[in-house]
């Protein structure tokens, strides 16, 4: 799925009534997502079930 096709994907789940902030708002979160999905598959960043491991570790010292 392209990235028009995702916008478009989430402004239809929508309501009709809504205001043009709202639909900022969630491109917004879109493309954020998608930015911290890149870091994590380039290293920059480390999900959730790595960190708990690196959280274990730290506490167990």
């Amino acid at each position: 799925m392209t990235v028009k096709d995702q916008a478009i994907a989430v402004i239809r789940r929508l309501p009709d009534e809504v205001e043009i902030r709202d639909i900022e708002e969630e491109i917004a979160l879109l493309h954020a997502i998608k930015e911290a999905e890149a870091d994590i598959a380039s290293g920059a960043l480390v999900g959730n079930a790595e960190m708990g491991a690196r959280v274990e570790e730290w506490v167990s010292k």
